[in-house]
């Protein structure tokens, strides 16, 4: 068990001021970049229709621009690129009992489904950020050490994110999974930060929300109002191409599980190489279905550090 850097930590508050652009430290790798080389760009594009996935599209059912300018890709096949999938688990004294055996089947039934190549981690939050297994395709310890998991104390909710995304980067793709039944009350670090990050990031953030206050063992039959914790972790997600997804009831918390396994396997990955596009800084990107009808999700852009 290592213990990550959260609370009112130094390191991560140093780390927090590289985010945003303050002074560079000695170990300026713990910050996160966007898995590119400037030759070799990767998008991770969902395409929905009735909120189900659209398949069989092609390279010609696409048009890309970057910074503005059209861009020439390959579709490439999900399948062949393994994923390094980190679990982010909200283990505050609220997550216990039936919400907490829910979670650990529906992270039995994630790791089931990851092919031996893709990597899978777990870092747990409370009131400090926990890091029980860090990424490797040893997917019986996560295992393990989701069954392990035991609540107690606040929520660091945001602390943890940042520290998933400053994990050294993977030779895969990187996805963080999110799980929390209730608002962050204990991280130094703020939202602002942390989207920072993420957009600096080559992480896909899916976030599964189970608020405490919320939950019903049976259907909900009027949804409360968002709350702002919520649309500010349905942001974060979205600029990386992922999304929220809320758990009304234990139950759902496997369907979320699934649904983002199901939302892996469907996308489509785009590769290319910028061109016309001045490298160093933000690329913002557009992604837009040129024939056919469907929804595009698609983080919305990429930051390449000066050299």
């Amino acid at each position: 068990m290592r213990l990550l850097p959260c609370g009112r930590s130094t390191f991560l508050a140093a780390t927090w001021l590289v985010a945003m652009g303050g002074v560079r430290p000695a170990r300026a790798q713990t910050m996160p970049t966007f898995a590119v080389d400037v030759r070799s760009v990767f998008i991770d594009a969902f395409v929905t229709r009735d909120r189900r996935p659209v398949a069989g599209l092609n390279a010609r059912n696409f048009e890309l621009k970057d910074n503005g300018v059209r861009q020439i890709f390959d579709l490439v096949p999900a399948n062949s690129l393994p994923i390094s999938t980190v679990l982010v688990f909200d283990t505050s004294a609220s997550v216990y009992g039936a919400k907490l055996t829910r979670l650990q089947r529906a992270a039995g039934l994630l790791l089931e489904h990851l092919k031996p190549d893709d990597e899978a981690g777990l870092i747990a939050f409370s009131s400090k950020v926990l890091w029980l297994a860090p990424p490797s395709t040893d997917h019986e310890a996560v295992r393990r050490a989701v069954w392990a998991l035991s609540p107690s104390g606040a929520t660091s909710l945001l602390d943890a994110l940042f520290s998933a995304l400053i994990l050294p980067k993977p030779a895969s793709r990187p996805v963080i999974i999110v799980f929390s039944d209730g608002e962050d009350n204990m991280s130094f670090l703020d939202a602002a930060a942390v989207a920072s990050a993420a957009r600096r990031s080559s992480a896909l953030i899916y976030v599964v929300s189970a608020p405490s206050e919320d939950f019903r063992s049976g259907p909900v039959s009027s949804a409360p109002a968002e709350s702002a914790h919520t649309r500010t972790l349905r942001t974060i997600a979205a600029v990386t191409g992922g999304a929220l997804i809320e758990a009304k009831t234990e139950a759902a918390i496997e369907t979320a599980f699934t649904e983002i396994m199901a939302s892996l396997t469907s996308r489509y990955v785009l590769k290319y190489a910028p061109e016309g596009a001045p490298a160093p800084g933000w690329h913002r990107l557009e992604l837009r279905l040129t024939s056919g009808k469907g929804a595009v999700r698609a983080r919305d852009g990429y930051w390449v550090d000066p050299k």
